[in-house]
């Protein structure tokens, strides 16, 4: 059976999913849940090579969020909100992220990166490949001399 393990520090974000430990520790499903709280960047490292499936409900990101960068750079597929898109330069249309806005999407996702092994290829292939052309140094630095040679002409 899956299981879900939640990871945070000492955000406000983090604060709202601790809220969250009474519900978990009264469902019937408790023991496949798992908080583990704020995480050292080696033991998010560690815990990326023991999951399927990165998942991010972001509701009110600014600017990039470096733990979804992280996840698709080590080819681990992602679950997440549009405001967990924010920044990360995705063309509409060909994501390598799964985004469900509704509560029945967002699991859809999930569930569909647990179990159909195609999708989390597929998924995995096309985080690598983003990070790769889009979100790495020489990514951003394509980017930026792009830019700059637009603006010259």
């Amino acid at each position: 059976a899956a299981a879900v393990y939640f990871g945070g520090g000492g955000s406000e974000q983090a604060g709202k999913w601790a809220k969250l430990a009474p519900a978990i520790a009264a469902s019937p499903h408790a023991s496949r849940v798992h908080v583990l709280g704020g995480l050292s960047d080696a033991e998010l490292a560690a815990e990326f090579q023991r999951h399927r499936v990165f998942v991010a409900p972001l509701f009110n990101s600014t600017g990039i969020a470096t733990k979804i960068v992280n996840a698709m750079g080590r080819g681990l597929p992602v679950v997440t909100t549009g405001s967990g898109t924010r920044g990360l330069g995705l063309d509409a249309g060909a994501s390598p992220v799964c985004v469900g806005e509704t509560a029945d999407a967002f699991a859809a996702c999930v569930v569909r990166l647990l179990t159909d092994d195609a999708a989390w290829l597929q998924a995995s292939r096309a985080g690598l490949r983003h990070v790769g052309r889009v979100l790495s140094a020489e990514g951003q630095q394509r980017a930026i001399l792009n830019l700059v040679n637009a603006s010259k002409t």
